[in-house]
Protein backbone atom coordinates (compact mmCIF):
# COMPACT_ATOMS: atom_id res chain seq x y z
CA UNK A 1 0.00 0.00 0.00
CA UNK A 2 2.92 2.19 1.22
CA UNK A 3 4.15 1.86 -2.22
CA UNK A 4 0.93 2.51 -4.39
CA UNK A 5 0.58 5.80 -2.36
CA UNK A 6 4.18 7.46 -3.14
CA UNK A 7 3.86 5.98 -6.31
CA UNK A 8 0.77 7.69 -7.13
CA UNK A 9 1.91 10.60 -5.80
CA UNK A 10 5.33 10.60 -7.55
CA UNK A 11 3.29 10.27 -10.54
CA UNK A 12 0.27 12.48 -10.31
CA UNK A 13 1.69 15.37 -8.31
CA UNK A 14 5.73 15.57 -8.77
CA UNK A 15 5.72 13.77 -12.23
CA UNK A 16 2.38 16.13 -13.51
CA UNK A 17 0.38 12.90 -14.64
CA UNK A 18 3.25 11.26 -16.43
CA UNK A 19 6.59 10.54 -15.00
CA UNK A 20 9.29 7.50 -16.05
CA UNK A 21 8.46 4.07 -16.51
CA UNK A 22 10.12 1.93 -13.97
CA UNK A 23 9.91 -1.43 -12.86
CA UNK A 24 8.77 -1.43 -9.51
CA UNK A 25 11.08 -4.25 -8.21
CA UNK A 26 13.89 -1.57 -9.21
CA UNK A 27 12.20 0.75 -6.75
CA UNK A 28 12.74 0.62 -2.65
CA UNK A 29 10.93 2.62 -0.34
CA UNK A 30 13.66 4.53 1.61
CA UNK A 31 12.89 5.91 5.30
CA UNK A 32 15.01 8.77 4.93
CA UNK A 33 15.87 8.38 8.57
CA UNK A 34 16.93 4.85 9.07
CA UNK A 35 14.13 2.48 10.45
CA UNK A 36 17.04 1.44 13.39
CA UNK A 37 18.04 5.22 13.43
CA UNK A 38 18.07 4.89 17.17
CA UNK A 39 19.11 1.60 17.89
CA UNK A 40 21.94 0.60 15.82
CA UNK A 41 25.40 1.60 16.59
CA UNK A 42 26.03 2.50 12.62
CA UNK A 43 23.41 5.12 12.38
CA UNK A 44 25.33 6.66 15.76
CA UNK A 45 24.81 9.85 13.72
CA UNK A 46 20.94 10.55 13.78
CA UNK A 47 20.43 9.96 17.09
CA UNK A 48 21.12 13.53 18.54
CA UNK A 49 19.56 15.10 15.24
CA UNK A 50 16.31 13.00 16.04
CA UNK A 51 16.43 13.95 19.40
CA UNK A 52 13.55 11.76 20.59
CA UNK A 53 13.11 7.88 22.22
CA UNK A 54 13.83 5.10 20.93
CA UNK A 55 10.23 3.90 20.98
CA UNK A 56 8.66 7.43 19.83
CA UNK A 57 10.96 7.28 16.90
CA UNK A 58 9.49 3.77 15.95
CA UNK A 59 5.66 4.71 17.32
CA UNK A 60 5.40 8.11 15.30
CA UNK A 61 8.68 8.52 12.86
CA UNK A 62 10.28 5.91 11.49
CA UNK A 63 7.12 4.70 9.08
CA UNK A 64 5.39 7.97 8.60
CA UNK A 65 5.16 9.03 4.93
CA UNK A 66 7.05 11.72 5.37
CA UNK A 67 10.11 10.16 5.96
CA UNK A 68 9.42 7.74 3.42
CA UNK A 69 10.50 8.40 -0.44
CA UNK A 70 11.03 6.06 -3.67
CA UNK A 71 14.45 5.47 -4.53
CA UNK A 72 16.40 3.06 -6.84
CA UNK A 73 17.30 0.34 -5.34
CA UNK A 74 21.31 0.66 -6.30
CA UNK A 75 21.31 4.08 -4.69
CA UNK A 76 19.03 2.98 -1.35
CA UNK A 77 22.22 0.47 -0.86
CA UNK A 78 24.79 3.55 -0.97
CA UNK A 79 22.78 5.90 0.34
CA UNK A 80 21.90 3.90 3.69
CA UNK A 81 23.88 4.51 7.02
CA UNK A 82 24.60 8.03 5.63
CA UNK A 83 23.38 10.98 7.33
CA UNK A 84 20.92 13.33 5.68
CA UNK A 85 23.60 15.60 4.06
CA UNK A 86 25.14 12.60 2.12
CA UNK A 87 21.93 11.01 1.28
CA UNK A 88 21.27 13.71 -0.85
CA UNK A 89 24.01 13.20 -3.05
CA UNK A 90 22.52 9.41 -3.73
CA UNK A 91 18.74 11.62 -4.06
CA UNK A 92 20.43 13.73 -6.51
CA UNK A 93 21.24 10.43 -9.03
CA UNK A 94 17.69 9.57 -8.73
CA UNK A 95 14.93 9.66 -11.52
CA UNK A 96 12.21 10.15 -9.59
CA UNK A 97 11.14 13.68 -8.90
CA UNK A 98 9.48 13.36 -5.24
CA UNK A 99 13.40 12.50 -4.59
CA UNK A 100 14.91 15.35 -6.31
CA UNK A 101 12.36 17.45 -4.41
CA UNK A 102 12.76 16.50 -1.40
CA UNK A 103 16.78 16.93 -1.51
CA UNK A 104 16.33 20.33 -2.94
CA UNK A 105 14.19 21.61 -0.78
CA UNK A 106 15.69 20.50 3.00
CA UNK A 107 18.59 21.30 4.38
CA UNK A 108 18.42 19.24 7.36
CA UNK A 109 16.28 16.31 8.60
CA UNK A 110 14.90 15.77 11.98
CA UNK A 111 11.46 14.92 13.73
CA UNK A 112 9.79 18.35 12.82
CA UNK A 113 10.67 18.20 9.08
CA UNK A 114 9.41 14.03 9.15
CA UNK A 115 6.48 15.76 10.42
CA UNK A 116 6.31 18.96 8.27
CA UNK A 117 6.85 16.52 4.60
CA UNK A 118 3.51 14.30 6.07
CA UNK A 119 1.43 17.25 6.29
CA UNK A 120 2.57 18.10 2.79
CA UNK A 121 2.04 14.44 1.41
CA UNK A 122 -1.52 14.11 3.05
CA UNK A 123 -2.14 17.32 1.38
CA UNK A 124 -1.05 16.15 -1.91
CA UNK A 125 -2.70 13.23 -1.20
CA UNK A 126 -6.16 14.80 -0.68
CA UNK A 127 -5.94 16.63 -4.52
CA UNK A 128 -5.13 13.21 -5.88
CA UNK A 129 -7.99 11.14 -4.52
CA UNK A 130 -10.11 13.64 -3.75
CA UNK A 131 -11.29 12.71 -0.09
Amino acid sequence: MTRYILDTIEREHYSSGGGKTYDRASVDIEHIAPQSALSAEKYESWKPILDVSEAEYKNQYRNRIGNLTLLEERLNEEASTNPFGQKKDQYRLSDFQMTEYLRSNYQEWNTSTIEERSEELAETATKIWDF
